[in-house]
C-alpha cells in the first residue's frame, strides 16, 4: 500500500484552523516515509481516522487534531512542533511521540515539556488505540470549552453593548425583583439618576415608592400596584419627588419580564418626566374654561341687547347691521360649544375599543346633524354585500366631514355625496369619500393637514376638519383632501 500524500496542504496557518468538535478526526503522521508510516497509516484509516502525512515543518500548518511524530522529526523540528502547539489558539493540540528505547528520548525530561504522550516502539495497536482515544477526548473537550468561551465572550460583549445602550437611553430605567410586596430595585440607569437625583447606591435594595410623597395621588399608585400583582403591563402618570424634594410629573410604564418557563422574574420600569406637558395641559384647560365661560356670558349679553334693539329699529339698513351682530354672536356661541364638545371627544379617544358598521356610523352621524339638515339631503352610494366594522369613533369623523360639506354646499344646486367602498390597495381598509360641489376650493385645508400645524398665514376653516383628522388618526385611519372638478375628502379606516 502506497504512503498517503506527503506534506498536507499549507494554504492556511494553524491559527485559522476550526475543526469540528465532533466527526472524523485527522491524524497527522510527521514521520519519515517508510514501512512504519505506511502500516500506521493503514491501521488508522481502518479505524476511521482521516490520515495526513508531512515530512517538513510546512506540513504542520495544515488542519489536524493530533500529531504523531517519530524520534527523527522530533529532534530535527522540535522548535517547529513547539510553535505549532503554541499557536493552537487556546485549544489543546495533542502531540504523540513514537520512539524506541535506543533513541534515548524516553528518559529525557525535556521531552515532556510539550509532548503530551509517548508510545514506545515497536507499537502495540491496543496501546496506541487507547492513547489516541484519550488524547482525542481531551481535544474534543478543549474545543468544546473554546466554543463555550467564545460564546461567553460574545454574550458578554452584547451585554456590555446593551448596558451602554440602556445607560444612554433618554428615559429612566429601573429593574426590580418580582415575587414580593416591595419589588426591590436591582438596577437603575444613568437617566434615572439624573431624573430623580438618587444615585444607584441610594435606591438598590429599596422600593420605587421612595419617589412618592404627600402630593402623590393614591389612584394611579393603586392602579400600578394592581397591575404588578396581576403581572401585566401598565402605564400611569403620577406626581413624584426628586431626592431634593422637588415635585415632578412622572409617566411610569412597567412591564413584567418572564423566563423561559413563563415565570415573572423581574419588572422593568420606564420613567419619563412629563411635567412640561402636564403644565401645558393644565394651562390650556384653565384658559379654555375661562374663554368659554366669558365668551358664552358675553355673547348672551350681546344677543339679549340685540333682541331689545330690534324693537327700536325701523330702517332696513339698521336691521341688516343688527342681524349681522346677532349672527356673529350666535356663531361665536356655537363655536364655544363646539370647542367644549371637541375637548370631550378628545379626552375619550383612548376609550374607543369597539367597532361599528361603517353605514351605521354614517347614519348615526347624520342623525346628529338633523339640526343642520335632514339626512335625505345627501346622496349615499354603498356597495352590496357585508362590510367590515370600523372603529366606533368613525361617527365623529363622519359628523364633522359631512357637516363641513353641508355648510360648503349651502346655496349650491348640487348636494353632497357620500361613497363607501373597500380600499382597493389594502384588503383590510375601508374608505368613504365625501364630495361637495362648492365653488370654494379646499386647497388651504389640504395644505394645513399636510403641514400638521397652523400659522397666522395658513389655517383651516374652523375646527371640524382638525377634529376629524385627530379622531381618524387616533383610530389608525387617514384623511386625504383631493380636488378636481369637485372637492372630495376621503377617509380610510382599518377594519376592526
Amino acid at each position: 500500500m502506497d504512503d498517503p500524500p506527503n506534506d498536507a496542504s499549507t494554504t492556511s496557518s494553524y491559527v485559522a484552523q476550526e475543526p469540528s468538535v465532533r466527526g472524523p478526526r485527522t491524524v497527522l503522521l510527521f514521520m519519515d516515509p517508510g514501512e512504519n508510516r505506511r502500516l500506521l497509516g493503514e491501521w488508522l484509516a481502518d479505524e476511521d481516522y482521516d490520515v495526513a502525512t508531512a515530512e517538513t515543518p510546512a506540513g504542520l500548518e495544515s488542519e489536524f487534531d493530533l500529531c504523531i511524530v517519530d524520534a527523527t522529526h522530533f529532534r530535527a523540528h522540535r522548535d517547529a512542533l513547539q510553535d505549532c502547539k503554541s499557536d493552537a489558539d487556546l485549544a489543546f493540540l495533542p502531540l504523540l511521540l513514537v520512539a524506541s528505547r535506543e533513541s534515548g528520548l524516553l528518559s529525557r525530561s525535556e521531552v515532556w515539556e510539550f509532548v503530551d504522550d509517548v508510545v514506545e516502539a515497536p507499537i502495540r495497536q491496543a496501546e496506541l488505540d487507547a492513547r489516541l482515544a484519550s488524547l482525542l477526548r481531551q481535544r474534543t473537550q478543549s474545543l468544546e470549552l473554546r466554543e463555550r468561551e467564545a460564546q461567553l465572550r460574545e454574550t458578554l460583549s452584547e451585554l456590555r453593548i446593551k448596558e451602554r445602550a440602556i445607560d444612554a437611553a433618554p428615559v429612566g430605567i429601573t429593574i426590580c425583583e418580582a415575587g414580593s410586596d416591595s419589588n426591590d430595585i436591582v438596577y437603575v440607569n444613568d437617566r434615572f439618576e439624573e431624573l430623580t437625583g438618587y444615585a444607584e447606591a441610594d435606591v438598590v435594595g429599596r422600593d420605587c415608592r421612595l419617589l412618592q410623597g404627600e402630593n402623590t395621588s393614591p389612584e394611579p399608585v393603586a392602579e400600578l400596584r394592581a397591575a404588578i400583582d396581576a403581572e401585566r403591563p401598565v402605564s400611569v402618570e403620577l406626581q413624584n419627588y426628586e431626592k431634593s424634594g422637588r415635585l415632578f410629573w412622572n409617566r411610569v410604564d412597567v412591564a413584567p419580564v418572564r423566563d423561559d418557563d413563563g415565570e415573572v422574574t423581574r419588572f422593568v420600569g420606564f420613567q419619563t418626566d412629563v411635567t412640561d406637558r402636564k403644565i401645558r395641559e393644565q394651562r390650556l384647560t384653565v384658559l379654555n374654561r375661562i374663554l368659554r365661560h366669558n365668551l358664552r356670558n358675553g355673547m348672551g349679553v350681546i344677543q339679549g341687547y340685540c333682541e331689545l334693539l330690534e324693537q327700536h329699529v325701523s330702517g332696513n339698513e339698521e336691521q341688516s347691521y343688527l342681524d349681522a351682530v346677532a349672527s356673529a354672536a350666535a356663531d361665536l356661541t356655537e363655536l364655544s360649544e363646539r370647542v367644549h364638545d371637541t375637548e370631550v371627544v378628545l379626552q375619550g379617544l383612548d376609550d374607543d375599543s369597539g367597532g361599528v358598521c361603517i353605514t351605521t356610523a354614517l347614519e348615526t352621524a347624520l342623525s346628529e346633524l338633523d339640526a343642520h339638515a335632514p339626512a335625505t339631503e345627501l346622496d349615499i352610494d354603498v356597495p352590496s354585500g357585508p362590510l367590515p366594522l370600523v372603529p366606533s369613533n368613525a361617527v365623529v369623523v363622519f359628523r364633522e366631514l359631512v357637516r363641513n360639506a353641508l355648510e360648503r354646499c349651502d346655496g349650491t344646486p348640487r348636494r353632497p355625496t357620500v361613497s363607501i367602498d373597500r380600499c382597493s390597495e389594502y384588503a383590510e381598509v375601508i374608505e368613504a369619500t365625501i364630495t361637495d360641489y362648492s365653488t370654494e376650493p379646499l386647497d388651504p385645508d389640504r395644505e394645513v393637514l399636510a403641514a400638521g400645524e397652523e400659522t397666522p398665514l395658513l389655517h383651516a376653516d374652523g375646527i371640524g376638519l382638525w377634529l376629524a383628522n385627530w379622531v381618524a388618526s387616533a383610530a389608525g385611519g387617514t384623511i386625504e383632501i383631493a380636488g378636481d372638478e369637485a372637492d372630495a375628502v376621503t377617509v380610510r379606516f382599518p377594519a376592526v
